[in-house]
């Protein structure tokens, strides 16, 4: 990954708050992507914030010179960033957003300097369209990558840490009590000793079922707010949802169901045709795109094959009143049948 400068790692931060708000909009969505595809160093600045994001609370307040936190606090109050085409009320949250996370770069880079060590870099695994891959950690443990998933990984001597960017993933925690394992999905993160269990991350959402063993599910809260962070404890069976500022009932799962794109199979029960398309959407060579908001709303059980897309669309064409118009660059735009 190379050498990451202090600016980049205090900018990925920068960003991370702006996205923990929860009034973090499509407009800052693509501010966001065009940052990141500015550079590669944006990206791998911006995986490694995400990871030390979520390790920040494991930093002892003696680590922190009081002197230095001082002085840079006070620089970074008031500083306020004009961002054009906002609306007002987005500018008062600015300034706390750049004064938090600019002290938690400081806090980051202190401690990089006081090693004597550079911190390791996180592995990254990712995979295409209609893609998957089985990877064996250094511990022994499995991670298992759906099509069009991203995740990194990083070991550390006291902790197991993985980010899911995007897609889904199964994972096969190799006990250790003493290295607990844990996996950010954005709106969740998931801690484990050592068990079995899916999650799958969404644009606004994130989901978890478990396998075997289980897992405790904590709702990551938005920036400022003080409120306790909801969490559940999934068993065997047992699956739970997490979207921006909301957990979902936990609901009892069949655990052949969990982690079924292995083999091949993409297993429902009364999902919305949104949720459908999105995870057939990767494993087809083009796009898939619901017009009507009614249609995306359509709820279905079924059981697909993510490997026959054009018998997936039929199957859909036959349990619910819509249309798959393909398109000659490739494209299916899904309307509701007339």
């Amino acid at each position: 990954m190379g050498q990451i400068s202090t600016e980049k790692l205090e900018r990925a931060f920068e960003w991370l708050a702006r996205r923990a708000d929860s009034e973090f909009s499509e407009f800052d969505e693509n501010e966001l992507d065009t940052w990141l595809n500015q550079s590669e160093e944006n990206r791998n600045a911006f995986e490694r914030a995400e990871i030390l994001w979520s390790q920040i609370d494991q930093i002892a307040p003696g680590d922190l010179p009081t002197a230095w936190l001082s002085s840079h606090r006070t620089k970074a109050e008031p500083a306020e960033r004009v961002i054009p085409s906002r609306p007002n009320h987005y500018f008062s949250r600015i300034p706390l957003a750049v004064a938090a996370c600019s002290l938690i770069a400081v806090s980051i880079t202190f401690i990089f300097l006081r090693s004597t060590e550079a911190p390791p870099d996180p592995s990254v695994f990712q995979t295409t369209v209609a893609e998957t891959l089985e990877v064996t950690l250094e511990d022994g443990s499995l991670l298992m990558l759906g099509a069009e998933t991203k995740v990194s990984v990083l070991y550390e001597r006291e902790s197991r840490h993985a980010v899911l960017k995007s897609g889904e993933a199964f994972f096969e925690v190799a006990s250790n009590p003493t290295r607990p394992f844990e996996v950010d999905a954005g709106a969740l993160t998931v801690s484990v000793i050592g068990t079995q269990f899916e999650v799958s991350r969404g644009d606004r959402s994130a989901d978890v079922a478990v396998a075997e063993g289980q897992v405790g599910v904590t709702l990551r809260g938005t920036e400022g707010d003080n409120r306790p962070e909801p969490s559940v404890t999934l068993q065997s069976g047992q699956s739970v949802r997490g979207t921006r500022g909301a957990l979902s009932p936990v609901k009892d799962t069949p655990i052949a169901n969990i982690g079924a794109w292995r083999r091949g199979e993409l297993i429902y029960s009364d999902a919305p045709l949104s949720t459908i398309i999105a995870d057939a959407d990767r494993y087809f060579d083009g796009s898939i795109e619901i017009l009507e908001p009614d249609v995306a709303e359509m709820t279905l059980t079924v059981i697909l094959d993510a490997r026959d897309t054009e018998g997936l669309l039929e199957t859909l064409e036959l349990a619910l009143p819509i249309k798959a118009s393909r398109l000659g660059n490739g494209s299916v735009l899904i309307v509701k049948r007339p």
